[in-house]
């Protein structure tokens, strides 16, 4: 039987939330949900901000690159419309860019959905509460690993609903009608 496997991404600088999920015959099958956090600098920066973010970004890409192997079919994404301040956007900003690096390194497709359409795709709301994410995330595969600590579930939930709300992209459903 064959299964492909789909990385789903909720991009941050200080917290990047990972799921990976298989495409089986029988449905979606998660197999992970991660969350990987780096440190901001110290108060004595004794590098440059734009290169503290680089080397953040840096851990972030490798940890990612870990998830992408050969039977990878595509990176599923939340795309918020941008930060609440000007840094909070340059660091969304980076992140989006090593995600499309990354991508086309490994010649995969990118697929973006926005926080509404992930919320609605996922509970039938659009402005469905983190909690309530995290539930339904729970309810569609009970026996999911959650990442520790539990304050950054959100995170791995959003990853996991990213996969979730790309399902009936051309792409995705071409591949399940295949399996």
């Amino acid at each position: 039987m064959r299964c492909v496997r789909v990385v789903g991404v909720d991009p941050g600088l200080a917290s990047m939330g990972l799921a990976v999920v298989e495409l089986k015959a029988g449905g979606p099958e998660l197999l992970s949900l991660q969350v990987v956090r780096t440190k901001p600098p110290a108060k004595k920066l004794r590098l440059r901000q734009a290169d503290h973010d680089a080397e953040r970004v840096r851990l972030l890409v490798a940890a990612l690159a870990k998830q992408i192997t050969p039977d990878t079919l595509a990176i599923c994404y939340e795309a918020p419309a941008g930060g609440r301040s000007a840094r909070g956007a340059k660091a969304l900003a980076l992140c989006v860019g090593a995600l499309v690096a990354l991508a086309e390194l490994h010649k995969l497709p990118l697929l973006s959905v926005s926080p509404q359409e992930l919320k609605e795709k996922l509970t039938g709301s659009r402005s469905a509460s983190k909690a309530t994410m995290i539930e339904a995330i729970t309810l569609r595969w009970p026996d999911a690993a959650w990442p520790l600590p539990a304050s950054t579930w959100e995170h791995a939930a959003d990853a996991a609903a990213a996969i979730v709300a790309c399902l009936d992209s051309p792409i995705m459903l071409a591949a399940q009608r295949g399996l």
